[in-house]
């Protein structure tokens, strides 16, 4: 095999062995950290979703709550009276309520009342003897005279599991004593995980706890969480119920996004690599071909030409100034001492045949081709071969195949260059198939002035390698871990207190080099605490992402976040410490704190000046408004029509000035949140009703077409009537002011489901895309165009929509432009119960 070739397949495992160790230790690393993060996610999702099985245990509570500390239930608990299930054990209250079943309990454990509720149906049915069997006089459901505190939690029944509440029946100020237990229940079916799932945008399955299906899951303290496929990843957790027994399991399937983002950052990293040796391999080549190789093959063809003759008299060419030309003078050299050698060398060799055999390590002679010429006895405990097993075969069967390569350059180079002597360490296949590490040297075997072949002196270094290769790994994956922490890492020896390594890090945070820290006292360098009170050792304490105080080198104060973890080293206790410096945080706090102070002054500031000027114009508007009317109705004179005109002009711009100081201080009160609703139950269809009256004649008279739509049954709900009528007129007063006369106006009202919906729809010039947002931001006015330009104070939308969110609803807009608009009012109608909870 040529020596090019022999390179080749040099760079070739070399770079091979390295890119695989890479490849090994980056996808190690990496995706170990991948594996964290994806579980993280998992573990929140899982959270979220345990989360939204308390929210609806919390909400069945409330109404248990609410229902047992009131007077009418504490009244029926003991009269039975009938007019009392008549009036509230209806569908309307119970598909209001969302609860599947209801029942009244006394003190004796007793079910006084109970009722189902199909909510597909929304039907109320009698009880269902299953659920009637979880009142048990002595169990938890039962309240107990005294007992003024509630259960809430789920239970496992015969056809599934629920959400159960009990509260004790008390009075509605919510005093005793107890008349007995208020119980109300909502069924866990499939309804209520898919609006689980659907609330918390999961794929949830919720099932009954079985711990023989899986056992690991009672072990985790907060969720167990196992790789479904390279797709998707399953986080598992159960609940307790009631009596704190686990009730159900939770599972949340996730894809694995993060996972799969790994795999091909590994790849990408594989690619540049394989793509980074193939450009330093054949850089690598072409300098030694033209360097190293070609010479090296002339100095060949000068040896062989020598040995060919068996003339010691020539010499190979010595041109050059290199190494190579030193080379070249040593072979020379060589040639001109290979008789003399043959002669000392057939002495030496009767002279140490004997030590040889007996030697413990292994020596061999090997001929330049590979052929084995010689083993000593200790071959056999070595390598399990006696040496008449081997002699005459070829070396390179017992080589590890990542070495042969190796070994075919080291014999080819000593059998150039005799009086060199070479040690390396070379992997031997055991006889049992095992593989042996063996440590030695070699140097050419010279017989008669020519090189014969190689001996080598070998021992075995297996266990020895092996221990060196694991601790060194193991070192330098601590370190290079420590050192590329982005936060401070201290180890300090908990015993002497003394600080035994540093990352960079942390030496940037301190302000010094590392080895002025190592070797210090913790507390007297970066640590205020005095001798004998260490935190963690002396005192007990366990720092756990705490705020505290570091020492600077130049003395200064620094404000850290830190964790201390006590770990054994070697045999001895040892504190990890990792920190932060927080002190750019805290002074972003500090400013956020004045910034925040500052504007809630410059909000009241505002908030009083608009209300002092608004309220200091009425008074004079009032007197100009009143001296206008007197003068208009001739009770100071007569009037010229005329005059008429001008003060009609000059009454509206004043009409006009108080509706801005009156839209001016109710903005004022909606940001300084202080605008009062005065909420009542009313008749929605009669205040529509009342509006389409009052504003009928003024829209007709501009020759406008203006509808009404009622629902057949009348609409009641819980808001503030003359709120909502300024919202609807002023709707109704844009409408008018942007349709053209010969159009249309609707006014129409609807109830679905608890959602009261007022509309107020034209065929005015309509509202571009863009502009459809804008028009409910304060001062905020569209451009118009055409006839139909009004002036406004860009106010009453704004009001009008914080009006509507002062409902819990919403005022929206859909528009075409050139075609009309659509404004939509929607608020709930059962906002009084809402508002009390």
């Amino acid at each position: 095999m040529s020596l090019r070739r022999k390179v080749l397949i040099v760079i070739i495992a070399a770079f091979a062995t390295v890119a695989a160790v890479l490849y090994v230790a980056a996808r190690t690393i990496m995706m170990r950290e991948f594996e964290i993060i994806e579980r993280d996610r998992v573990r929140r999702n899982v959270g979220r979703a345990v989360d939204a099985v308390g929210e609806q245990i919390s909400k069945v509570d409330y109404i248990a709550r609410d229902w047992g500390a009131w007077d009418e239930t504490y009244e029926f608990i003991n009269d039975k009276n009938p007019e009392y299930i008549k009036s509230n054990i209806n569908e309307a209250t119970l598909s209001g309520l969302k609860v599947n079943f209801i029942l009244y309990v006394n003190l004796k454990g007793e079910v006084v009342y109970g009722a189902g509720f199909d909510e597909a149906e929304e039907k109320v049915l009698p009880l269902d003897p299953n659920v009637r069997d979880i009142v048990d006089p002595l169990g938890p459901l039962v309240r107990k005279a005294g007992d003024t505190e509630g259960i809430a939690g789920i239970m496992l029944m015969k056809d599934g599991s629920a959400v159960i509440a009990s509260r004790p029946i008390l009075t509605g100020e919510a005093k005793g004593p107890v008349r007995g237990s208020m119980v109300m229940g909502k069924y866990l079916g499939k309804d209520e995980l898919d609006e689980l799932s659907r609330i918390t945008h999961l794929t949830l399955k919720i099932e009954p706890y079985n711990e023989a299906s899986l056992p690991m899951l009672k072990k985790e303290k907060d969720a167990f969480i196992e790789p479904v496929n390279d797709e998707v990843i399953a986080g598992y957790t159960y609940l307790k119920d009631i009596f704190g027994k686990p009730a159900l399991m939770i599972e949340v399937e996730l894809p694995r996004e993060i996972h799969l983002q790994g795999l091909r950052s590994i790849r990408y990293f594989l690619f540049g690599l394989l793509g980074t040796g193939l450009i330093i391999g054949v850089a690598t080549i072409f300098i030694l071909d033209r360097m190293l190789l070609s010479r090296l093959e002339n100095i060949g063809r000068d040896i062989d030409t020598i040995s060919a003759t068996g003339d010691f008299s020539g010499r190979v060419g010595e041109a050059g100034k290199d190494e190579l030309t030193a080379l070249s003078k040593h072979i020379n050299h060589m040639l001109s001492s290979l008789e003399s050698a043959k002669e000392n060398l057939s002495k030496s060799e009767e002279r140490f045949k004997g030590l040889i055999e007996n030697a413990l390590d292994l020596i061999g002679v090997i001929d330049v081709d590979g052929t084995i010429r010689y083993l000593s006895p200790s071959s056999e405990e070595m390598i399990g071969y006696r040496p008449d097993e081997l002699v005459g075969k070829s070396c390179f069967e017992l080589f590890s195949p990542t070495d042969v390569s190796s070994i075919a350059t080291l014999l080819d180079g000593l059998s150039h260059a005799p009086t060199n002597t070479r040690s390396a360490e070379y992997r031997f296949r055991h006889k049992d198939g095992s593989q042996r590490v063996l440590e030695g040297k070699s140097k050419a075997m010279i017989v008669d002035g020519k090189a014969e072949g190689v001996i080598l002196n070998l021992r075995d270094m297996t266990a020895r390698k092996k221990f060196e290769e694991e601790l060194y790994e193991s070192e330098r994956r601590l370190k290079t871990i420590l050192h590329s922490m982005q936060f401070g890492i201290m180890i300090v020896d908990a015993e002497t207190h003394k600080i035994v390594d540093v990352n960079a890090a942390a030496s940037l945070i301190i302000g010094t080099k590392p080895e002025n820290i190592i070797g210090t006292v913790c507390h007297k360098f970066v640590c205020p605490a005095e001798l004998g009170k260490c935190p963690v050792t002396d005192l007990g304490m366990k720092i756990e992402s705490s705020e505290k105080v570091l020492l600077r080198a130049d003395g200064a104060e620094l404000p850290i976040l830190k964790t201390v973890v006590p770990i054994t080293l070697g045999g001895r206790k040892h504190l990890i410490e990792s920190f932060v410096d927080i002190s750019a945080r805290k002074r972003a706090e500090e400013k956020l704190k004045s910034a925040n102070d500052e504007l809630v002054r410059l909000g009241q500031v505002k908030s009083d000046f608009i209300s002092m000027v608004s309220h200091e114009l009425r008074t004079p508007l009032t007197a100009i408004k009143e001296g206008i009317d007197i003068v208009l109705e001739g009770i100071d004179g007569p009037v010229t029509e005329d005059q008429k005109t001008t003060l009609g002009i000059s009454k509206k711009n004043v009409d006009r000035l108080g509706r801005l100081i009156n839209d001016v201080l109710d903005l004022t009160k909606i940001e300084a949140g202080k605008m009062e609703m005065r909420m009542t139950r009313t008749n929605v269809n009669d205040a529509v009703g009342e509006i389409y009256n009052f504003m009928k004649p003024v829209i007709l008279k501009k020759d406008i077409k203006f509808t009404l739509r009622l629902p057949d049954e009348p609409v009641t709900a819980y808001f503030d009537p003359d709120r909502m009528r300024q919202v609807i007129v002023n709707l109704l007063n844009n409408s008018s002011k942007f349709t053209k006369a010969g159009g249309s106006i609707g006014l129409g009202l609807s109830h679905t489901g608890h959602l009261v919906k007022i509309e107020i729809e034209d065929t005015g010039i309509g509202i571009k895309p863009e502009d459809q947002e804008k028009i409910f931001e304060a001062f905020s006015q569209v451009p118009q165009e055409g006839e139909l330009r009004t002036a406004g104070t860009g106010l009453g939308l704004a009001i009008c929509r914080h009006i509507a969110d002062h409902h819990r609803g919403n005022l929206a807009v859909e528009s075409e432009y050139g075609k009309g608009s659509k404004f939509i009012i929607t608020f709930p109608d059962n906002l009084d119960e809402l508002e009390k909870a």
